[in-house]
């Protein structure tokens, strides 16, 4: 209640937080807009006071499936596996964990560690993609990690090197004067060597 509403009284937030409580407990009940009952899935206990949350044994959660998928890619040395890898990677993680949340100082360090496994995951798709000589689906899939991170100091390498490879060297210094700048007003440094 005091990360969440500090500037109230504990009263009022106290109801707050019960008021969300009652309207999370519906949304689970058999009467919610989803005509599903979620009950035996997930249940909201009060434990003097203090609320959590249990969740069965039988639900998978896309966080838990994300982290799993981003270990287990390093085991893969199989293009067409490591392809498929990469697209539930990115079907999975669109983006920042919680992006929309009001509440982001509590979950900035969630929203770190699953950035951190996506970079990590996705170096390492491209990584095993360069020295397969993939260069073109090397490109194709920094394009879309781009949109999600574009700083990420080892896969704008790989990128880079594989747009020269590939002779394109125009899209090569377009992208890296986009970096520099991007760098120099985000970080004030220029990208490394």
């Amino acid at each position: 209640i005091e990360e969440l509403w500090p500037e109230n009284e504990y009263i009022e937030r106290k109801k707050v937080l019960q008021t969300y409580v009652h309207r999370l407990r519906n949304a689970i009940s058999k009467d919610n807009s989803f005509n599903y009952d979620f009950s035996g899935y997930i249940t909201i206990i009060n434990n003097k006071g203090n609320y959590q949350i249990e969740v069965s044994d039988n639900v998978e959660i896309d966080t838990d499936i994300f982290i799993e998928l981003t270990k287990k890619v390093q085991t893969i040395e199989n293009y067409d596996e490591l392809m498929d890898m990469a697209q539930q990677i990115s079907e999975i993680y669109d983006g920042h964990y919680l992006r929309d949340s009001h509440h982001e100082q509590m979950i900035l360090r969630q929203q770190n560690y699953y950035l951190q496994a996506y970079c990590a995951a996705m170096s390492n798709v491209l990584s095993k993609l360069a020295a397969m000589g993939k260069d073109e689906d090397l490109i194709r899939l920094c394009e879309k990690f781009f949109a999600i991170e574009d700083l990420d100091d080892s896969i704008n390498i790989l990128f880079l090197k594989a747009l020269i490879r590939t002779q394109q060297t125009t899209y090569a210094v377009r992208h890296y004067n986009y970096i520099d700048k991007k760098m120099m007003e985000t970080f004030d440094v220029h990208p490394s060597e």
